[in-house]
């Protein structure tokens, strides 16, 4: 039957010279004293290097980092349009079917889409419960609201000298 490990811990109180901690720890397990706990003491752990970090890992944290990034942008450009026609952001994101938040919503979808280059889905996901679908309604509205509104054309066309330098 072989003995449990026993592990003692030394506290050395005073200030004991590194001669003293060497042949201290020695007398004690010779073939088990790391040099760190030489030089750092004898209850210093051992210093832990982090994993190694893999491709698919590398990648992934890539994506994450791409899908913050493209979400502040579309937040910013969220708050834009917010400014532009005057409403409030909780509005916007809102479950509202307000006819005065249409253009709104409509502009945000066409900057955010056809300027930016975002995608339905991660403007929906930045527009509150919305499915992606509607942010593609929205951007069908805004381009007829273009053909049809000039001020709505005028303001949206201002609006993307704005989102292209949000979007860059």
């Amino acid at each position: 039957m072989s003995r449990p490990l026993q592990i003692r811990t030394i506290v050395v109180e005073d200030e004991a010279s590194l001669e003293d901690r060497v042949s201290l720890l020695l007398a004690l397990a010779p073939w088990r004293v790391p040099m760190e706990a030489i030089v750092n003491g004898p209850c210093a752990p051992a210093p832990v290097s982090p994993p190694p970090v893999s491709p698919a890992e590398r990648r992934a944290s890539a994506r994450l980092n791409a899908a913050a990034e493209a979400a502040d942008r579309i937040d910013r450009i969220i708050a834009l349009v917010a400014a532009a026609f005057d409403v409030e952001r909780a509005r916007i994101i809102g479950p509202s079917r307000s006819s005065v938040l249409v253009p709104v919503r409509a502009a945000i979808a066409w900057l955010a889409r056809y300027v930016g280059g975002y995608s339905s889905t991660q403007v929906a996901s930045r527009m509150g419960p919305r499915d992606h679908s509607s942010i593609l309604s929205n951007s069908k509205t805004a381009f007829e609201l273009r053909e049809s509104d000039l001020v709505f054309k005028v303001l949206t066309d201002r609006l993307a000298a704005n989102v292209r330098e949000i979007a860059s």
